[in-house]
């Protein structure tokens, strides 16, 4: 045998050593060989093939099969894209698990399911069969293909799947392979994408996507699940029904939870006595019970099999104080009807969006919240979540999970976003209200000096409301003394270069009911900038409205804002003596259906006063809109940086 001949063997028994003698599959192998597509400095990787083969037995049992390949390009994404993570739980066993790689130099490398690693899922749950197996596929580097493969058996609770084909890198075939006994039927529903018909290859129903684009990151883009291309399936048979609607399954829920309000003499003398009973309004007592779930019934989840989907009785609940959020749901629920309120399940998702009405879908949701409903006559001023239903009712939404947010509130996520209301009839799909801009408020108003070396020293109020103060309550709740501080100094950060903060004081911080109140006193030196013998001094002290995500490339997504909100802004300076004012801005005034600015600066005497309104309107600013936003967010960054100028007041007085 010839020299070089001999040593290649040697290698690639070395090699076949290191690797464990992989066997990599002809599936990956077609996928390793694929020509690819020039691809950016961005793109950490390129799926190859993302399959999914689901095969339904006839006494409804299910097995799927998961194929998966990436190319990685990129160095800094080699350790992410080498790690296998395997979700599964009672319900869906993992049978078997491989990986393999092939790296660019040609090694090969397998492992199996007994070198993965098993913990548990579970984040908040106090109790969950919900696991995961993470495998690391070695030979990860920039050039090598990890592909893994494993099969799971599940018994759904409702027969349906969803595959889901776009992500964060660029796909090149994604597919999904139904296998169906005879006489079983499907139907499937599609969700940011257009619908496709598939392809028959005897048994087999095959979908198909190729060279799906990425989904690119973008400042203020609406979240990744609430864009990317799925597609809802349902497939039944004799004995095995679908609910592949939203009314059926509202129904499907409504069965599942029929007999979890039921009552205990323990629980509705508690309700009645904290109803307060003749003495009290029908709203006087939705508020003592809302609240008393709201602060009393611990968030801790157990959930294993039925349990992720089913809430626990009213009775176990009340019992040990604590549940999810379908528990504390359940719980309410049964208080109000012992003091004859009625109210239902709703079923919503905590990314805005995620449901899409045309993709009908039980795991289109992963959270439950209530609607209360208020008889004819009940007040409602102050009470911001409010809609009617299909029969003319006036429900009130409550969210008892959220402690940050009072009754009459719903957490911004679950604002202008589709929910199910379960009502006896089964489901019926509404879109959430959005509430109006003042529920969401910040209102700042500062008093300030100006000294004639540039130094702004003075206080500032802040009140906030609603969204606008959920988060930053949150915040200064979970931080004390010194730590609060440097939460209002990084509010402080697009006011000067350096700055002291001198005073820090905070108002109805436990309170969620009430608005929380912010003081804050500060020194920045050199605040004004001096050019020749004038004084140039920017009247937007602080606070930033402009966002600059409208330059540079062209947008893709839409623009997602938090809520709507009002803003607004006084700041009244001092000026220092011997100086007047030479120039001011101009006021600015931009009005769109989306959001508006006004802003204003006036001299008064020696004092400079400056005032603005800055009202978001709505939360989706679509596409077809993005240049009439990138205007108006020029005109408010023109305005924030805009400057007074004062001079030196004539003979030095």
């Amino acid at each position: 045998m010839r020299r070089a001949n001999r040593l290649a063997v040697l290698i690639l028994l070395l090699a076949g050593a290191r690797a464990g003698w992989a066997s990599v599959p002809d599936w990956l192998r077609a996928a390793a060989h694929d020509s690819l597509p020039r691809y950016d400095a961005e793109t950490k990787g390129v799926v190859l093939l993302d399959e999914q083969i689901t095969t339904v037995d006839p006494d409804g049992q299910v097995h799927t099969v998961y194929r998966y390949a990436v190319k990685i390009l990129r160095p800094n994404a080699a350790e992410a894209l080498s790690v296998v993570r395997v979700p599964f739980d009672n319900e869906t066993k993992i049978t078997y698990l491989k990986g393999w790689s092939i790296t660019a130099s040609g090694l090969e490398y397998e492992v199996k399911e007994k070198d993965a690693v098993e913990q548990s899922a579970a984040y908040s749950e106090l109790i969950s069969d919900a696991r995961i197996k993470y495998l690391s596929i070695p030979g990860g580097e920039a050039g090598s293909v990890i592909g893994y493969e494993y099969q799971q058996r599940w018994r759904p609770f409702l027969y349906e799947d969803q595959w889901v084909f776009q992500e964060t890198m660029p796909v090149r075939v994604s597919r999904y392979t139904l296998r169906l006994p005879a006489g079983w039927e499907y139907q499937s529903y599609w969700a940011n994408h257009e619908k496709i018909e598939p392809a028959r290859n005897g048994n087999d129903i095959v979908w198909e996507i190729k060279d799906i684009p990425a989904i690119q990151r973008e400042d203020l883009m609406p979240p990744f699940r609430a864009i990317a291309g799925r597609m809802a399936l349902h497939f039944f048979g004799s004995g095995h029904e679908a609910a592949s609607s939203w009314k059926s399954i509202g129904q499907w829920y409504a069965s599942l939870t029929s007999d979890r309000r039921a009552s205990t003499p323990e629980l509705h003398n508690q309700a009645v006595a904290l109803a307060g009973g003749g003495q009290s309004t029908t709203r006087e007592k939705i508020l003592r019970l809302a609240l008393w779930v709201q602060k009393n019934i611990r968030y801790v989840a157990v959930e294993v099999g039925i349990g992720g989907r089913q809430p626990h009785t009213a009775a176990e609940i009340y019992q040990h104080h604590y549940g999810d959020c379908k528990d504390k749901v359940t719980l309410l629920s049964e208080m109000l009807k012992e003091v004859g309120i009625n109210s239902d399940y709703v079923l919503i998702h905590s990314v805005r969006q995620y449901v899409q009405p045309e993709a009908p879908s039980i795991g289109s949701f992963n959270h439950v919240i209530i609607a209360i409903q208020l008889p004819d006559g009940t007040p409602t001023d102050g009470l911001q979540a409010l809609f009617t239903d299909s029969r003319k009712r006036t429900l009130l939404l409550f969210d008892p999970t959220d402690d940050m947010v009072p009754l009459g509130d719903l957490p911004w996520e679950l604002q202008q976003t589709e929910a199910l209301l379960v009502g006896p009839d089964g489901g019926e799909l509404f879109l959430t209200p959005l509430l109006p801009p003042k529920a969401n408020s910040l209102i700042r108003a500062g008093k300030l000096k100006l000294d004639p070396n540039g130094s702004l020293s003075g206080q500032i109020d802040e009140q906030r409301t609603g969204a606008m103060g959920t988060t930053y309550r949150a915040e200064l709740l979970a931080r004390n003394g010194s730590d609060r501080a440097k939460t209002i100094e990084n509010l402080m950060g697009t006011m000067s270069a350096s700055y002291t903060l001198t005073q820090a004081e905070v108002a109805e911080m436990s309170d969620v009911t009430q608005p929380l109140f912010v003081r804050y006193g500060f020194t920045a030196p050199e605040y004004a900038k001096k050019a020749g013998d004038l004084l140039l001094v920017r009247p937007r002290v602080i606070g930033q409205k402009n966002w600059p995500v409208m330059e540079g490339n062209k947008r893709l997504y839409p623009v997602e804002n938090d809520s709507a909100s009002f803003q607004k802004d006084v700041f009244e300076i001092e000026l220092p003596g011997g100086y007047e004012v030479d120039e001011l801005p101009d006021p600015v005034n931009a009005s769109y259906d989306f959001a508006e600015y006004h802003s204003k600066v006036e001299a008064n005497g020696n004092t400079l006063k400056y005032s603005r309104e800055y009202v978001v309107k709505q939360v989706w600013v679509p596409t077809t809109r993005l240049d009439d936003l990138k205007k108006f967010y020029r005109q408010i960054a023109a305005d924030e940086k805009s400057t007074a100028v004062l001079r030196p007041k004539a003979g030095g007085k």
